[in-house]
This record gives C-alpha cells, sequence and structure tokens, in this order.
C-alpha cells in the first residue's frame, strides 16, 4: 500500500534592492511505496565516513539538520571508496534531498565532529 509524504519549501530573499521569492506555496506530495524511515542524531567525525542507512532499502527523501553551532558537513556521492564534495550544511541549517537509490552517501565534518540530526525515508 502506498502513502504519501508531502513537502512544502518557499524562499524568500532579500539582499539590499534585490528581493524576489521561489519555490511553491503549494504543497508537493511524493508518493512513498515503503513505510520505512532511519532517523537519529549521528556523530560525524573529521574523517570521511559512509551516511548509514539502516534498515531502508531504497532510499528516497533525507532531511539533514546541522545541529553544531560552529562546524560544518560537507556531504555527497561516494565514487571509488571516496567523497565527491556535492554539498554542505553550515552549522543551525537544513537540508532536504530527493536521493537516486543504490547511491553510497558519504560526509565528513570540517574540523570537529558535528551532531547532525538525520531522517531518511524510504522510496
Amino acid at each position: 500500500m502506498a502513502g504519501s509524504f508531502t513537502l512544502t519549501l518557499y524562499g524568500t530573499l532579500v539582499n539590499g534592492e534585490h528581493s524576489e521569492s521561489f519555490g511553491t506555496s503549494t504543497k508537493s506530495t511524493i508518493v512513498q511505496t515503503g513505510q520505512g524511515v532511519q532517523g537519529s542524531t549521528v556523530a560525524v567525525g573529521t574523517s570521511e565516513e559512509v551516511m548509514v542507512t539502516g534498515d531502508i532499502t531504497t532510499e528516497g527523501i533525507l532531511y539533514l539538520k546541522n545541529l553544531d553551532s560552529t562546524h560544518y558537513v560537507t556531504y555527497g556521492p561516494e565514487s571509488a571508496g571516496s567523497l565527491v564534495n556535492f554539498g554542505r550544511i553550515p552549522a543551525g541549517e537544513e537540508a532536504w534531498l530527493r536521493l537516486e537509490p543504490g547511491i553510497t552517501f558519504r560526509w565528513i565534518a570540517n574540523t570537529a565532529e558535528v551532531k547532525v540530526l538525520m531522517k531518511l525515508f524510504e522510496d
């Protein structure tokens, strides 16, 4: 039985004389076939490590929140056993990603261990 995942993303930028709004004010509904969710607070170290997906067999939507007040985390897919830098989550910020199932994700903290809230929803 399929369920649905509803996500609303909307942004407003104001920088001097430049301002704009983007995204959608309506909800995006994503069909979720599985019912799995893996979630915990993870200590990300200063050496590259694989993002553990637990019992999730088909990766879907990934939510990450950097709980640190100073340091950032870099993340991305794995290629030949190493991290390919794709994104960064600065201190206190969040990221939502729609994952390609079967990709191994890696991450690393910049200068000190960082705690990250991670929730991975099955596709």
